[in-house]
């Protein structure tokens, strides 16, 4: 195993043993650089911090991925291990399953987050949103999350985040939102799921927006 430390987190990564030096290299150079942008984004991610982390990188493209109790499974692909990095965070705040919180959340989430870090230029970025609707010939898998994947449900995500940025002048977003529930609301939520109304109790009291009229529109109990 190749194991390094970023902010005092040991990761190891495991199933690289056929990876030349150099695809090792970039491997553990994107982790580094997409890990400590979520901590300085997030704060620290909601587990042991201190403890290590095991990130198994897998070649078969096939394989939906998975964020685990200081694990991540992936293949190597920089959307993918993001998406499965931001669950570290995003999968209790906004709830976890089969749901748009969850899972197109934490889609939308990735694509910012490439974009904002330069890994996607703003073409890439929008090139990426349009063909959302297209996911399933990335991820076969997808097909038990076509209510999540669908645009819609991303767009659901967006337009929350984009509604929060316009009223609050660009003084806060969903991830001004995350980084509170995990510094200072896990104390009051307690790692739980939040209902509909918890979430968007959260997003007034972080932001002072309330998105009510929003969700009233656009919620989808099927999707949600």
């Amino acid at each position: 195993m190749k194991q390094f430390t970023i902010k005092n987190t040991t990761f190891s990564l495991s199933q690289l043993n056929t990876a030349s030096k150099e695809e090792r290299e970039e491997i553990k150079k994107f982790i580094e650089d997409v890990f400590i942008y979520l901590t300085d984004k997030l704060g620290e991610p909601p587990t042991d911090y201190a403890r290590n982390f095991v990130i198994t990188i897998l070649n078969d493209r096939s394989d939906s991925g998975s964020a685990g109790y200081r694990t991540l499974i992936s293949y190597w692909d920089k959307k993918v291990l993001t998406h499965e990095f931001i669950h570290w965070w995003n999968g209790v705040t906004m709830g976890s399953g089969i749901n748009v919180w969850n899972e197109a959340g934490t889609e939308y989430l990735a694509f910012k987050t490439l974009k904002d870090m330069g890994v996607w230029t703003e073409k890439q970025y929008i090139q990426s949103m349009i063909n959302i609707n297209a996911v399933r010939e990335v991820y076969p898998y997808a097909k038990y999350y076509s209510n999540v994947y669908e645009g819609e449900a991303f767009a659901f995500m967006r337009d929350l985040d984009l509604l929060i940025i316009e009223k609050t002048n660009g003084q806060f977003s969903l991830e001004d939102v995350i980084k509170y529930y995990h510094q200072l609301g896990r104390e009051i939520y307690n790692y739980k799921n939040l209902s509909i109304n918890e979430t968007v109790e959260l997003i007034k009291n972080v932001t002072g927006v309330d998105v009510t009229n929003f969700i009233n529109e656009r919620y989808a109990p099927d999707t949600i």
